[in-house]
């Protein structure tokens, strides 16, 4: 028998030659995964590296803890509230700037620069208590109503 030399009609040649466009194609993916791959951790790594946790008090003039204040992070959604000791923790990007929010007071903007830990004093914003007002009217059963009931005369008021 002679060697016979492979041709393009050959059948077993036209395999041999999609198994090697299979295992041409199967390294070139495993290459850019393993490429985007090592691009996401890196990037991963980097956002790690540039955040920060910040913590702190936030209270009035007094000295007494706010308890609710808001503290953002301004630019983001990220933000936490004061527990009832008036005290945050909050993850942030370096460089970030914080807002302090607070019904009846002023709000706060405060880099946080290279702190960890930053206490916040508000300061009461009159203003915006003149701002609140109770309104009370209607009628209802006095069976029906939960609470305390008290009536005022005209005569009190003047």
């Amino acid at each position: 028998m002679k060697n016979k030399i492979p041709s393009f009609s050959d059948e077993s040649f036209y395999l041999k030659k999609s198994s090697l466009s299979h295992l041409f194609l199967l390294i070139c993916f495993i290459a850019i995964s393993a490429i985007g791959f090592s691009a996401s951790a890196e990037n991963s790594t980097q956002s790690q590296q540039t955040r920060k946790s910040v913590s702190g008090v936030v209270s009035d003039n007094a000295g007494e803890p706010l308890i609710g204040v808001t503290v953002r992070e301004q630019g983001t959604t990220n933000g936490v509230i004061t527990d009832a000791n008036g005290r945050y923790s909050i993850n942030v990007n370096n460089g970030a700037v914080l807002t302090f929010t607070y019904v009846g007071y002023k709000n706060v903007t405060q880099p946080v620069g290279e702190n960890s830990i930053l206490n916040i004093t508000m300061q009461e914003d009159i203003a915006t208590l003149d701002e609140l007002v109770v309104v009370g009217y209607g009628t209802v059963k006095k069976s029906d109503v939960t609470g305390a009931l008290t009536q005022v005369s005209e005569k009190t008021i003047k």
